[in-house]
């Protein structure tokens, strides 16, 4: 439930600092956009209006009846070198020569020059439109306009209005969207959770049930020992040792998948000659009545020595533990590229399709009866898998109910 809680907070935080980003720059940009159009329009407009004042202007050039036809921006006359003749908002004396040289340069009898600056004289923010005259003589025209800055400026209040408003209604959408999003998720891990515990619970019923069956028998045969009941102390001896060897492998292999479930596992890794491991182990089976067939070629691995022994210990150890009396074991190792196939084949009991999925779960037995007569413990093959998955590798199985099974590793070079 906690890690619900968190994962749905985690969701809802990102959700809306995405969505106050989005809202964000996109009011920034519908704002740049509409300011700079709005600069635009009020330069289409003040050209349209120079135009018009000129044509008065061949009829009247006294600059207020011109402003009054300009609808009373400012209008300034001015001669050819730059010194201002009339103007309607300033005294000519204090005007003087006041225009700019790059306007001077653009100028011509066809297209209004558009610039915008700061007037000196009047202290406020022009936008200047100039035209030249037949007589040479400029008619220039300007426009209180503080730029698209202060428009943008201006409509903040309007933007910080309308984001508050798409960020409540966003909050209130991102909060039915993350019930949506995470609900499939809660009830997925829930399920995981489940199993989890189901996993934990049923490893460790397993692991009581296959520690009590040698400790009982070791007990048992001690209790016959002291009291005195048999005959044959050697023989109870002997199976007694075979019942605590049988205890140390199993709490051996319990404390292996263990620690290779949990990651603890301590790696020391080299370049191995895996064909010199595999021989290694098929000859601690050498009194075994099964037939080892070998067709495996020289190829380096890096990988630490005891993880590969306990590999091939395992599935070679399984394939002669399962197999027929007389049976064969055929063991292939072969490259390719970057990749190492070993192939551990037996012409034994083979397993029944409908136990292959589980068959690598821990103290999995296809056979409890012949699992227990034969010595297995059920954790072979869940060592080999986790072994396997631990060097980025595969490992997977082909069996036949009474014709045998094969399994299929496949590991990377590096």
């Amino acid at each position: 439930m906690k890690a619900s809680q968190t994962m749905k907070k985690a969701i809802s935080i990102r959700l809306i600092i995405l969505t106050f980003t989005v809202v964000l720059i996109c009011s920034s940009i519908i704002a740049v956009i509409y300011a700079v159009h709005t600069q635009n329009q009020t330069k289409s407009w003040l050209t349209k209006l120079t135009f018009s004042v000129a044509e008065n202007y061949k009829f009247e050039t006294d600059v207020y009846a011109l402003s009054r036809a300009a609808g009373g921006n400012r209008v300034t006359l001015i001669s050819p070198d730059g010194i201002v003749i009339a103007d309607s908002m300033a005294n000519n004396e204090i005007v003087g020569n006041h225009i700019n040289p790059e306007e001077l340069q653009f100028l011509n009898a066809y297209n209004v020059t558009i610039f915008m600056r700061n007037s000196e004289t009047l202290d406020m923010h022009f936008m200047y439109a100039s035209l030249l005259m037949p007589d040479g003589n400029i008619l220039r025209l300007a426009h209180s306009y503080s730029g698209w800055l202060y428009h943008l400026f201006v409509q903040l209040p309007a933007m910080l209005i309308t984001i508050s408003i798409i960020l409540i209604l966003s909050l209130l959408w991102v909060r039915r969207l993350t019930k949506t999003i995470t609900k499939p998720i809660e009830q997925e891990l829930e399920i995981n959770e489940k199993q989890l515990e189901q996993k934990k619970q049923d490893f460790f019923t397993n692991a009581s049930h296959e520690l009590k069956t040698p400790i009982t028998s070791i007990l048992g045969f001690s209790e016959m020992l002291s009291s005195g009941l048999v005959d044959n102390n050697t023989e109870i001896a002997k199976r007694i040792a075979d019942e605590a060897k049988k205890l140390s492998e199993l709490i051996n292999d319990i404390l292996t998948v263990s620690k290779l479930e949990s990651n603890q596992v301590v790696e020391n890794r080299i370049d191995v000659n895996f064909a010199d491991i595999i021989k290694g182990v098929v000859g601690s089976f050498e009194s075994s009545t099964i037939q080892i067939k070998l067709d495996i070629d020289d190829i380096i691995i890096n990988a630490d020595i005891q993880h590969l022994h306990e590999l091939c210990t395992k599935l070679i150890e399984n394939a002669i533990r399962y197999n027929k009396p007389n049976g064969t074991v055929y063991i292939s190792l072969k490259e390719d590229f970057d990749y190492i196939t070993l192939r551990v084949k037996d012409t034994g009991i083979g397993i029944a399709q409908e136990h292959q999925p589980q068959i690598f779960d821990r103290f999995f037995c296809a056979d409890s009866g012949r699992d227990k007569k034969s010595g297995g413990t059920g954790l072979g093959l869940a060592i080999a898998k986790n072994i396997v998955l631990l060097y980025k590798g595969s490992i997977s199985l082909k069996s036949k109910l009474d014709q045998g099974t094969e399994v299929i590793v496949i590991l990377p070079k590096h």
